[in-house]
């Protein structure tokens, strides 16, 4: 690394010019040791000019150096944009400037992009800073920084590509209800570690923290002690250190909200109903945001399924099927499938906690339209279930029975032993159905104690009505 008396005397009138102006004041010491260097007095001119000793020296050359190289990369691109953009004119450095001057460029650039851990950035820098040390015995060392970065950038692209790929299979597993996955995600995730294992950085340990906390909660309760892994509660503290380590960082400043809406999971999995209030009324008004712009990095309609999970929110003040608040200009067709579906049950079933069966019928209905459920046979019970209990709730006999005789239909093809709270639910719908008015409160208030009794291991919205026996009076 060249001193910073050469990087001075190598200094443009121009560049010079823009240094004198970075200073506060023309007297500060900083100003003083710059004019010197200038000048090329002798270092021991200088300590005695400005009256230092070696350490005050020492420090002193470093502060004009970090002056000198700020200057220096802002003039690389507008004053206005960020490092990323600087690296634009590395070549034009290359050419045009001295390569003393070249040389504090990039390695202020090289501080940088280390900070932020922006390895495909880091490969530039590196490429250059090899091309300087072609003649001397630093290039082998920039030959293996470089190579390094190349394969920490592949290695990182890869992380970037698994987290997406799982959540595309878990989107399949937990809401589509295709249980095959299961083996896929435990496969993704014991790969995700594997990679993230390789390299010491916050950037693996953030992106593995994202699908860690969803495995350990929806795919693998047993991953904890299977894995030996951190507790939730420390991963997620964790990433709150880098975030914090980190402010600028133009990633981590958008997956402040997806880490959010997984303390939110994970509070309103262990019931810590407090804490989840709290974090919703932070980030309820951005949901239709997050929905949009974080399936690469997570299942966003997640949350939607915890609010339908969760008794303790209060419909009439989230969305309304008259008002449309919180989903006003929502364009569904950005999300996945398996969030499709999430949201248009989540929108029917808000309506229906509201007594607006009218528009949670249609919810349904335009569920049944956008997406198919040929494939998804659970899924496709589900909907029927939901859309017989509307179109009864609606007194609309007609509807009501088609959508039973149809759920019976797929109840038979699937088994009922291989969806046991279906059956119940179609059981209920059957004694709605019923003219026999014998003890027909009884019979559907044994049918939803039996609901009662299951807990949804996936995605499974009939459990999501919380019927109770008030509803019992009220329905009959």
């Amino acid at each position: 690394m060249k001193s910073i008396r050469d990087i001075v005397l190598a200094l443009s009138k121009d560049h010079i010019k823009g240094v004198r102006k970075s200073f506060y004041r023309e007297n500060d010491k900083v100003a003083l040791l710059f004019e010197l260097l200038l000048n090329n007095a002798s270092d021991e001119a200088i300590k005695s000019e400005l009256k230092l000793g070696p350490n005050a020296y020492t420090t002193l050359r470093s502060r004009l150096r970090t002056k000198v190289q700020n200057y220096l990369v802002r003039q690389s691109d507008s004053p206005r944009a960020d490092v990323l953009n600087k690296l634009l004119s590395i070549e034009d450095i290359m050419f045009t400037e001295q390569p003393v001057v070249a040389l504090a460029t990039l390695k202020k650039l090289e501080r940088e992009l280390t900070k932020y851990d922006l390895s495909n950035e880091l490969t530039i820098v590196y490429k250059y800073l090899k091309k300087l040390h072609l003649n001397t015995h630093e290039y082998f060392h920039y030959s293996k920084l470089y190579n390094r970065h190349v394969a920490y950038s592949l290695a990182l692209d890869k992380a970037e590509d698994l987290l997406a790929k799982y959540f595309v299979e878990y989107g399949l597993y937990y809401v589509m209800g295709d249980t095959s996955k299961k083996m896929a995600l435990t496969a993704l995730f014991e790969e995700m570690k594997n990679v993230c294992a390789l390299y010491q950085s916050h950037r693996m340990f953030v992106y593995l923290a994202a699908l860690q906390v969803f495995h350990c909660l929806y795919v693998d309760e047993e991953a904890y002690d299977k894995y030996q892994l951190q507790p939730v509660e420390d991963v997620l503290a964790g990433v709150e250190d880098i975030f914090k380590r980190y402010p600028k960082d133009g990633i981590y400043k958008h997956l402040h909200l997806l880490f959010k809406y997984i303390r939110f999971a994970y509070y309103h999995k262990h019931g810590i109903t407090r804490k989840a209030q709290v974090v919703l009324d932070e980030t309820n008004s951005r949901i239709p945001e997050f929905l949009i712009h974080y399936e690469n990095y997570g299942f966003p309609a997640q949350v939607l399924i915890a609010k339908l999970q969760w008794k303790h929110f209060d419909y009439t003040l989230g969305l309304s099927a008259r008002e449309d608040r919180l989903f006003g200009g929502f364009q569904v067709a950005n999300c996945s499938q398996p969030a499709k579906v999430v949201y248009f049950i989540y929108r029917a079933l808000a309506c229906y906690h509201i007594g607006e069966y009218a528009e949670a019928a249609k919810w349904l209905f335009k569920l049944t339209n956008e997406v198919g459920f040929k494939e998804h046979y659970h899924l496709q019970l589900e909907v029927k279930c939901l859309t017989a209990f509307m179109k009864y709730l609606q007194q609309d006999r007609v509807l009501f029975k088609q959508n039973l005789t149809s759920a019976q239909r797929v109840l038979r093809i699937i088994g009922a032993e291989n969806a046991p709270h279906l059956q119940v639910f179609v059981k209920l719908l059957s004694i709605l159905n019923s003219d026999n008015q014998a003890d027909k409160p009884q019979k559907i208030g044994v049918q939803i104690e039996r609901l009662q009794q299951f807990h949804p291991l996936r995605f499974q919205p009939v459990l999501y009505l919380q019927l109770d026996q008030r509803f019992v009076q009220e329905i009959v």
